[in-house]
C-alpha cells in the first residue's frame, strides 16, 4: 500500500474501478480500456445512465467507463442516434477536465 501511495508502484487494472468507487473519485479517473471499437447504441446510453445523466436515468446501470472515452468510441459510431447526441454536451460540462488534472 506504501508503494501505491508514494508513487512507486501503478495500481493494478483490475483495481483501479474499485478504488474510484471507494473513494468516490470522479469517473474521468477511470482507467481508459484501450479499446477504440466504437459503442454499440445500449452500451452508450447505460453508460451514460451510469454517469449520472437525466435522461436515461430510467435505464439499468452498468460499469461506468472513463467519460473521455465513452465520448470517443460513441463519436467513433458511422450514425450517432440523436438521443445520443443530445447527452453528449451534458458529458462534457459534467467531466469538463478530462485529461485528468
Amino acid at each position: 500500500m506504501s508503494l501505491l501511495e508514494s508513487d512507486r508502484r501503478d495500481v493494478p487494472r483490475r483495481l483501479q474501478p474499485k478504488l474510484v468507487a471507494l473513494l468516490h473519485l470522479p469517473a474521468n479517473q477511470l482507467p481508459l480500456t484501450g479499446d477504440a471499437d466504437p459503442l454499440p447504441e445500449h452500451r452508450v446510453a447505460a453508460v451514460l445512465a451510469s454517469l449520472g445523466y437525466p435522461g436515461f436515468a430510467h435505464l439499468a446501470r452498468t460499469r461506468k467507463l472513463n467519460p473521455a472515452e465513452l465520448l470517443a468510441r460513441t463519436l467513433r459510431r458511422p450514425h450517432v442516434e440523436a438521443r445520443l447526441a443530445k447527452a453528449l454536451p451534458w458529458v462534457l460540462v459534467h467531466y469538463a477536465n478530462l485529461d485528468g488534472r
